[in-house]
């Protein structure tokens, strides 16, 4: 890994557990931390006073919960969005480049 504690500005969890819990201390003051996976067996278990104490933001998985009205709403302003030029799809680009040694398998 590279970095080490207080060195990122935010981390997606998906493991959650302890593994999860532990990911925490990587996080940089005023980070955020989101805790969307518990193959652990659980979801990360963060102390809200640390969090505070560090200006972290947490959030899980339910921060990403809508109802039909939610979607309604968000889907709305991503097309005005759009519309507007603010956001464009880019298709058929990949911010991940494999190593050459993949190429053959």
């Amino acid at each position: 890994m590279v970095g080490g504690p207080g060195q990122f500005d935010a981390i997606f969890d998906g493991v959650g557990g302890d593994l999860g819990s532990a990911s925490f201390d990587l996080l940089a003051p005023g980070g955020r931390f989101s805790a969307h996976g518990a193959p652990g067996g659980r979801f990360a278990s963060i102390d809200q006073v640390a969090a505070a104490q560090r200006g972290a933001a947490v959030t899980g998985i339910e921060a990403a919960q809508f109802g039909t009205d939610g979607v309604a709403r968000l889907t709305a302003a991503a097309f005005a969005a759009a519309q507007r030029g603010e956001i464009r799809a880019n298709v058929g680009s990949s911010v991940l480049r494999l190593p050459p040694a993949f190429a053959a398998v």
